[in-house]
């Protein structure tokens, strides 16, 4: 049995490039991204988010304005959070 880490783990990889060993990829960092990938990373899963912009503020929704995803922790929240 292999005991994985809590986190995606970071792999050696060619010059210019990244490698990760990671249970979720998740492609954009919307709010929608961004709470797929804290969902899963609280069931435990070690989950990797790609984005070329902040965590919660790219895609349509962040660009309406409508405060879904608050992400001054590190870790996304909802208006309440």
């Amino acid at each position: 049995m292999t005991i994985q880490p809590d986190r995606a783990e970071r792999l050696s990889a060619q010059p210019g490039s990244v490698e990760f060993d990671a249970d979720v990829l998740v492609l954009g960092g919307g709010p929608a991204g961004t709470w797929v990938a804290v969902s899963a990373a609280e069931r435990g899963a070690r989950v990797v988010l790609a984005d070329k912009g902040f965590c919660g503020t790219s895609g349509a929704t962040a660009a309406a304005g409508t405060g879904a995803c608050r992400s001054g922790s590190g870790v996304a929240r909802g208006r309440d959070g």
